[in-house]
This record gives structure tokens, sequence and C-alpha cells, in this order.
């Protein structure tokens, strides 16, 4: 037995049968090639000839390719068939007028019908204006400076109303802008368009106003109204209804504060939130929509809850 268990193999044995043959041709392979070496022959050596030939490289494809270095080989592809996204959107001008640009027709005789009817003043003239379509009102709705509480009211009203009537339609806000360097700039909104339509729902437009007061504009249920003064406790000083919207005055000056008080102020803004989420009431908008030559207007917040929403049900957020 060998070293790892196998029997050596016996030297003196005969070859296995064919080795005689294959013995002869190494010898003789050996032999010429010493031979060759001897005799000084500059004979190349034979030259190896492979059983295959190399084929030809496969055509390219017919795909365009773009042609920066960190897109190489990535095909152009169309978007998917069939899907278009659609976006249009609301710019406030001015202190009268509303553009609307890449609504449908049937969109913007809507939009002139819900302005007709929330603003008191009416609408002096529609027009094309640069592509976009023009409602101009009478009076000034987006001026804090012009007219009394009542005529501000309105305002907000009359955009609550809207918003409502463009997520009816499947227009549902993406984002709320500050893009212009004007001087008494307005947001534009950006709406994107879905089908199916979103449910109904309920709306309500809540603004810091002056410096010491929130405006809920309609008055909102009572439910949720006592649900507010609970959370804010001892900060009222005093509440009412007037002109058709529910006040509620704080002491000091939350919306001007300074310091520590800037703090205090935002976690006022965080409970208010959870106030109305817990009856249903999410945030949809914040919008910047009055131009004022002083401090008391700040962003108005709308708020929107499902019309078929029960407690205990969960809130929406688009």
């Amino acid at each position: 037995m060998g070293l790892f268990g196998k029997k050596p193999s016996d030297s003196k044995g005969s070859p296995p049968p064919g080795d005689e043959k294959s013995d002869e041709k190494r010898m003789s392979s050996v032999s010429t090639s010493q031979n060759a070496v001897a005799s000084g022959s500059n004979d190349p050596p034979p030259q190896y000839q492979p059983q295959h030939q190399p084929q030809a490289p496969p055509a390219e494809p017919s795909l365009a390719y773009a042609q920066s270095p960190g897109l190489a080989m990535q095909p152009l592809q169309p978007p998917p068939p069939g899907f278009q996204t659609r976006f249009a959107c609301v710019s406030l001008n001015m202190s009268d007028r509303l553009r609307f640009l890449n609504f449908s027709p049937e969109d913007f005789q809507a939009a002139q019908e819900v302005v007709a009817a929330s603003w008191p003043r009416g609408i002096r003239h529609v027009q094309e204006y640069g592509g976009a379509m023009e409602i101009k009102t009478r009076g000034n709705p987006w001026s804090a400076d012009v007219w009394g509480a009542e005529d501000r009211d309105a305002a907000k009203r009359m955009l609550r109303r809207l918003l409502g009537m463009l997520y009816n339609r499947g227009w549902v806000l993406q984002a709320s802008l500050d893009m212009s360097k004007k001087e008494f700039d307005k947001d534009t909104l950006i709406f994107r368009h879905q089908s199916p339509a979103p449910l109904p729902c309920d709306w309500l437009a809540v603004v810091f106003s002056r410096a010491d007061r929130l405006r809920f504009i309609d008055p909102p249920p009572p439910d949720l109204a006592g649900a507010v003064l609970a959370t804010f406790g001892h900060t009222v000083t005093k509440h009412e209804v007037v002109g058709g919207a529910f006040e509620v005055k704080f002491y000091g000056y939350p919306w001007a504060a300074n310091g520590t008080d800037t703090v205090i102020s935002r976690m006022m803004v965080l409970n208010l939130l959870s106030t109305m989420e817990g009856f249903g009431w999410t945030l949809y908008a914040c919008v910047s929509q009055m131009a004022s030559q002083d401090m008391r207007e700040a962003d108005v917040m709308y708020f929107q809850r499902r019309v078929d929403w029960v407690p205990g049900a969960p809130v929406l957020h688009r």
C-alpha cells in the first residue's frame, strides 16, 4: 500500500495497450527537433491553425443611443404609450386679476362662475392674455390696504371655493410657488389633473390675522370651534363671530414674535394642525394671496375634509 492508501504501480510491468505507438511518436518528434537545432535550420516553427474561423461581430442595433459618455449604450426610449400628465396653473396678479393657464374652456367657464358668485363686486371683464385666460375683478381682492375685513374674507372665500371646484373636476394642487421677485408678488398655484376625480370634500380657510388672531372662514362646526378654544386655553383673550368668520384673539402678538417666543408661535401652529386632524381636517394648501404694505397678512391655510368622514375614520392626505 502507498502513503495515501494506493498500491504503487509495478515499474516492470508491461505498458498498457496502445502506449507503444505513442512512445514511438514522441521519440520521433524529439529526435526531429534535436536534428533541426543541430543543423541550424532557420525554418519558422509551424503556425497555429485554428479549427474555427473567427466570426464577424454582430451588426450594430438600429436603436439610437445617447452620445453622452455617461449615458453610453443607454437606449432612448419613448414614454409609455397612452400615458400623459396634465398640469395647469392659476396665478394671482396685480391686485385684481386671476390668470388661468392650460385649463380647458369648460374648466375656465366654471372658474368664472365661481368668481362671479363668490366675489361681491363681481367681474369687470374676461380676456386672453399671452396664452392665458384672465379674469379681472371689480375691486381689489388681493389688496389688504383698500377694503375692510369683509372684503378680505370674501377674497379668501372666493379662493377656497375655487380650490374646491377645481378639485371636484380632477385638478389637485401640487404646489403654491412664490416665483416672482416683484414687490407685492403673490403665489402661483400649480395643479395636476387626475382621472377619476377625487371624492368631494368640505373646505375651510384659516387666516393668520393681524399679529394676534386666527380667523376661520366660514365659521367651523361647533365641536371643532370648541376644540380649538380648548387647545389654546388661557392664551385666548376673546372669541367671536365677526363678518361671517369665527375669530380667536390671543394674548400678546404670536404672529409678530421675537426671540424664544417664535418657538411658542410655531408650537401653536402644530397644536392647531393636530386639533384639526382630530376632526378629520387636513391641510391642503398654504397660499400667499394678499399684497400689503403692512405686516397684518401672512399665508392663508386651506383645509379639506372628505364629506363622508366620520370620527375614527382615516384622515385624507393628498
